[in-house]
């Protein structure tokens, strides 16, 4: 029985620690990647799609992002959605392709990034800490119920620890290599 709790929290802890990534790749650097519009949702055809869906993208350079669709009436949806987005950049559409061209960050910008960065690290340390602690109340209920013993008891609670301290240490690197891109130390 605590051997299911043990997998079940090292499941949560590899999904917080994917989400964690998902969202880190999602917040801007000096760098373009595709990561920052690939996920943008588009209204096109009815359906709500993301960009990857519709259009092959492209870096062909640090501050450039080009945007082809497959579909070339899908351009003005992707840019509309692209302009709703909040990505602090205007996509310019010029021909089949869509151009986002990436400003150098202020260091004020900088420094609200990396402090964002830090905000989403925590949110995930969260997470994860509401994963342990229904996985030892689970341990502990089955320990006041004797259903295993002490020496069981401490060494799940053990293993338990373990696995956060190392998703920790997982989070906590993720973060401070964002932090580092964006703040142009890496």
């Amino acid at each position: 029985m605590p051997d299911d709790f043990i997998a079940q929290l090292k499941e949560a802890a590899s999904r917080t620690i994917e989400r964690l990534r998902e969202r880190l790749a999602l917040i801007r650097t000096d760098r373009s990647s595709p990561s920052l519009v690939e996920n943008v949702f588009v209204e096109y055809g009815g359906s709500r799609l993301v960009v990857k869906q519709l259009a092959s993208i492209a870096t062909p350079d640090s501050r450039n992002i080009l945007i082809t669709p497959w579909d070339r009436s899908s351009i003005e949806a992707i840019a509309k959605a692209l302009e709703g987005a909040d990505l602090g950049v205007m996509p310019v559409v010029a021909g089949t392709d869509i151009r986002i061209t990436l400003p150098p960050l202020s260091e004020e910008r900088r420094k609200l990034l990396a402090r964002e960065v830090g905000e989403r690290v925590e949110e995930a340390r969260i997470v994860l800490r509401r994963a342990r602690d229904e996985s030892s109340s689970v341990l502990r209920d089955a320990f006041k119920q004797k259903t295993i013993s002490e020496d069981l008891f401490f060494k799940h609670k053990q293993e338990l620890d373990r696995i956060v301290q190392n998703a920790q240490k997982e989070m906590d690197a993720s973060g401070e290599q964002k932090q580092k891109e964006i703040l142009g130390t890496s």
